[in-house]
């Protein structure tokens, strides 16, 4: 259990129409999200999509997957502890679904005597089609 303290937020129409196109698109940069829901949606603005993922990601409500190759993020609606393979090519974000290792996080914590609350892990190559459609990667 985390000492940080929940900030309890309102969950606002805004907010509930960027958590639920982000659980349809996958792994959408903030660019794609907001291009995907702006007619449904044409009051909410750029700047809206974009504040409201932060503080959904801030919230732990949604995840921000980082180490993307482009130094971009991306975001994902999964919150529980769980990898990406992340293609070094066209930058696509999969789930990678083999068991989340806890006990890496005991390790730190007995050898360097941290206090551990989780860790992220990605693993970075060249997705199906990228590596079948280029010999040269």
């Amino acid at each position: 259990m985390d000492d940080k303290t929940v900030t309890l937020r309102r969950m606002t129409k805004q907010k509930e129409a960027v958590k639920k196109a982000l659980a349809e698109l996958g792994h959408p940069t903030a660019e794609e999200l907001y291009a995907s829901i702006k007619n449904a949606y044409p009051m909410l603005s750029r700047a809206t999509v974009y504040r409201n993922l932060g503080l959904l990601a801030n919230d732990g409500v949604v995840d921000r997957v980082i180490g993307m190759p482009d130094g971009g993020e991306r975001f994902d609606a999964t919150t529980s502890p769980h990898y990406h393979f992340i293609c070094l090519k066209c930058g696509a974000v999969s789930d990678i679904d083999i068991a989340y290792k806890s006990d890496e996080d005991r390790q730190i914590e007995e050898r360097y005597g941290y206090r551990v609350t989780g860790h992220k892990a990605n693993f970075f190559g060249y997705c199906d089609k990228c590596a079948g459609a280029d010999a040269d990667i």
